[in-house]
């Protein structure tokens, strides 16, 4: 959380997933609590006056691990939007319908995955988002007991973080179960 001079407050949030990337907790809040944010903000006012929300600047922003990155981001362009007295495309109602957003259910085993996946459906999720690439067999029952379990209205999205398999012989065999479930992209 940011607050500037006028007492304006700006949020970001960083959430790694360690064990999918080479992100933990620790690096994301050691370079978060390590970043110059002045320096931060100026760079990124300048882009955002430059080319306007959404474009990416690099600056010492760019150099943070990706979700300290999404984090600092967030909570600068939050105090900008306010700053500017202009609505946010990505943070304010004003500037149209929310933004609805597919959860990541981690495939740890089958028992936590149906759990979570029935939860995140309870909740309003007509998109699931699974990491996919670390064992497949249990990521292709995960896949299947969606589609079983929640028919063809829910959307499906795998992030295989380029490791979906070693060899191409295997990518075709999995992506051909892929393709048998019904994903909307990967």
């Amino acid at each position: 959380q940011l607050r500037d001079a006028e007492g304006r407050v700006g949020r970001g949030e960083a959430s790694p997933l360690p064990g999918f990337s080479r992100e933990d907790y620790a690096c994301a809040r050691g370079e978060l609590e390590h970043l110059d944010w002045a320096r931060a903000y100026e760079e990124r006012h300048e882009v955002v006056s430059k080319a306007g929300w959404g474009r990416s600047g690099e600056g010492v922003i760019g150099r943070l691990c990706p979700s300290a990155r999404f984090a600092a981001e967030l909570a600068i362009e939050e105090l900008l939007a306010q700053s500017f007295e202009a609505p946010h495309p990505y943070l304010s109602p004003a500037a149209g319908p929310p933004m609805l957003t597919a959860p990541v259910v981690p495939v740890n085993d089958e028992a936590w995955f149906a759990a979570a996946a029935e939860e995140a459906v309870r909740d309003g999720a007509r998109t699931i988002k699974m990491k996919v690439g670390r064992n497949w067999p249990l990521e292709s029952w995960a896949l299947r007991h969606l589609r079983e379990t929640f028919g063809p209205s829910l959307r499906i999205r795998l992030d295989a973080n380029g490791a979906l398999a070693d060899s191409p012989q295997e990518v075709r065999r999995r992506l051909e179960d892929v393709a048998r479930v019904g994903v909307e992209f990967i």
